[in-house]
Order: C-alpha cells, then sequence, then structure tokens
C-alpha cells in the first residue's frame, strides 16, 4: 500500500510540474473539457481538465463505480491544489485555483475558481472514509479546500511521513519533486 500510495502522488506531481519529460497528446477536446492522453516514460495517464461541474460529477462516477465506492479498503487518491501567488506585499492568499485529482491512471484538474458550483458528489467523494487522499504538504492544501470552498477532505496521509518509515535514504527535507525522482528511478526536470 505504501508503494502504491507514493506512485499515485507522483503521477499526480509529474503531470503538473513536470511538462517537459512526457509527451501530451490531446485526445478529445469539448467546448466544456480538454481530455488528454498523457505519456509518461510509457505510462498513459487520461486527463480530465474543466471547470464543468457536470464533469467532475462524471469522473467522480466513473471513479467511484470503478473502483468500488463502498469498498471495505482505502482507495489511494493524488490530491494537490494550485493557487496564483498574490505579488502584494501583506494581502491575503488567493483563492485556489484548481483541485488535481489522481486515481491510478485517471486524474482530473478542475478549474474550481471558475465553477458555477461544487457538485455533491465531489463533496461526498472528498468526505468519503472509503477514500485515502495522499500527497505532500496535504494537510495546507486540505485546509485551503476547507477555508476557501468548505471542502471537508476527510482522509489524508502526507506522503513525506510516510516516505521516513519506508525508504531507506529518505530525507525529510525532500521536496515532492525530490522524492518523486527518487520513486520512479529516473530524473525529472522541472520546466
Amino acid at each position: 500500500m505504501y508503494t502504491e500510495a507514493l506512485t499515485t502522488i507522483v503521477t499526480l506531481f509529474t503531470f503538473s510540474t513536470s511538462r517537459d519529460t512526457m509527451t501530451i497528446h490531446i485526445r478529445h477536446y469539448d467546448i466544456t473539457h480538454n481530455k488528454y492522453e498523457v505519456i509518461f516514460h510509457g505510462n498513459f495517464i487520461d486527463t480530465c481538465l474543466t471547470s464543468d461541474p457536470s464533469i467532475v460529477d462524471d469522473w467522480v462516477q466513473a471513479m467511484s463505480s470503478h473502483f468500488g465506492f463502498s469498498s471495505n479498503h482505502n482507495r489511494l487518491i493524488g490530491l494537490d491544489v494550485e493557487w496564483n501567488p498574490n505579488t502584494q506585499r501583506n494581502a491575503p492568499r488567493n483563492p485556489v485555483a484548481t483541485l488535481q485529482l489522481c486515481q491510478g491512471e485517471n486524474c482530473l484538474v478542475y478549474q474550481i475558481l471558475h465553477a458555477p458550483y461544487i457538485p455533491r458528489s465531489l463533496v461526498d467523494f472528498l468526505r468519503s472514509r472509503n477514500n485515502m487522499f495522499v500527497g505532500a504538504g496535504i494537510e495546507a492544501d486540505a485546509q485551503k479546500l476547507l477555508e476557501d470552498y468548505n471542502l471537508h477532505v476527510t482522509n489524508c496521509m502526507d506522503l513525506r511521513m510516510l516516505a521516513e518509515h519506508v525508504l531507506v535514504d529518505y530525507s525529510s527535507c525532500l521536496s515532492l519533486f525530490s522524492l518523486s525522482s527518487l520513486i520512479m528511478k529516473f530524473p525529472i526536470s522541472r520546466s
């Protein structure tokens, strides 16, 4: 389970930060969303980019039915959030702009800042005790989602703490970027 958790978040992280190490093919385009087939070192990752709540609902339903929503064991889901930095001194932090979820080879990049509303299925998905959300600094990401959108992420695990127990050569100061390179066993460059 630990290795699967680390690999899940590495998949999410590498999609969002290292475009020069992967090939991106646009498989489908629609007014409401973009679907990409991301090929990363021979691994195919289906990625959906959208601000449309109905597309998010479809993604959540597909993940829930495909992986068994009422399973007795936790599903591992990579979670990360992004927001625009604030360039003004002492100004409040900008709200979360994107919520990134990755389950297996299926990723969702929800442009939540531009969404007209948040679908109930996503609220329930984030609250479900059957889901284990993993990431680096995930507690801070969950707190931002709570503050900005009143979204509760119930079951979180920080991969940096997990790595301390699993990896022999782990240094607690490793970033998720460095941790990704270590786990995936090939260099990942940031662009």
